[in-house]
């Protein structure tokens, strides 16, 4: 409305001052001229005067409409933030409400493993070493003889083992690691090497042994043994259990020498495996939390 009026007072201010200079050179007389001059400049004034207070309110409507703008992207910008800051709320609140869920989902799982490892731990006989704080838990199928030929699988374990829900929390959990001892029997050395090699039916496997093995002999017999380490590995020793036919390959300095196992020595790599697989499994329900 301001800058209308602003407008139009301009074009009256140039219509005033063409009419003055029109009258000025019509006006032949020096007395008409000079009343004429007094009229046309009092209105030339006033009209000036009129443009000078349009031009004042043009610039504070300006003034005040850049405010106003400013105030309303403000406005705008808040709303956009205090939205933003309610989706922020929203979504952690939706994710802090899954990963609950989800936690007390594992947590049910894994007290229900915990159990099932306490059971079967309790069908197996058992060495503690107090003085290690370290119970050893031998499979129910092979003698646990070094002197044997054979692959002996076992658990050693660590911590409050067999309450079920101390499986649960990754902080108070038992310690379980498995072994299995690969050992030798016979007339002669071979001095076993850094890698066992083992065939099943549908592959074949090299296990790398990071210790010298260990000797011993009496009455003639000699004899040489590996306990290994099982960890990523559980898969081999479970296809070793499972295969009809598994053979593995003992390397000497000269020498090889194969042992073929029996259906007990897969047995019990079958029932110490199992259980190790499980705890491993408590494991990948930790990361999934």
């Amino acid at each position: 409305m301001i800058t209308s009026l602003y407008t139009i007072s301009v074009l009256v201010l140039i219509i005033v001052l063409i009419v003055f200079l029109v009258k000025k050179r019509k006006a032949k007389k020096s007395s008409d001229l000079e009343s004429q001059v007094k009229v046309w400049a009092k209105r030339l004034k006033i009209t000036f005067s009129v443009f000078i207070v349009l031009l004042v309110l043009n610039i504070i409507s300006g003034a005040l409409s850049e405010d106003t703008e400013d105030k309303n992207q403000k406005e705008a910008s808040s709303e956009e933030q205090k939205k933003s800051a309610e989706d922020i709320a929203k979504e952690s609140e939706k994710e802090y409400k899954d990963y609950t869920e989800q936690s007390e989902k594992n947590d049910k799982k894994k007290l229900a493993i915990g159990k099932e490892i306490v059971a079967e731990l309790s069908k197996l006989q058992f060495e503690k070493d107090e003085v290690e704080d370290r119970t050893w838990y031998y499979n129910s199928y092979l003698t646990n003889d070094r002197t044997i030929y054979q692959s002996y699988p076992y658990l050693s374990l660590q911590g409050d083992i067999l309450d079920a829900e101390s499986y649960v929390e990754q902080s108070s959990r038992p310690k379980m690691v498995e072994f299995v001892r690969f050992s030798y029997s016979g007339d002669d050395w071979l001095f076993a090497k850094d890698k066992i090699v083992v065939k099943t039916d549908s592959d074949k496997h090299t296990l790398y042994t990071e210790q010298i093995w260990s000797r011993d002999n009496s009455g003639g017999g000699v004899w040489e043994w590996y306990d290994y380490p099982v960890k990523e590995d559980t898969d081999v020793f479970m296809d070793m259990a499972s295969s009809k036919k598994t053979i593995y390959r003992l390397e000497g300095n000269e020498y090889y020498n194969d042992h073929t196992l029996s259906q007990n020595e897969k047995n019990a790599l079958k029932q110490i495996t199992s259980i190790y697989e499980k705890y491993n499994k408590l494991f990948e329900l930790d990361r999934v939390e």
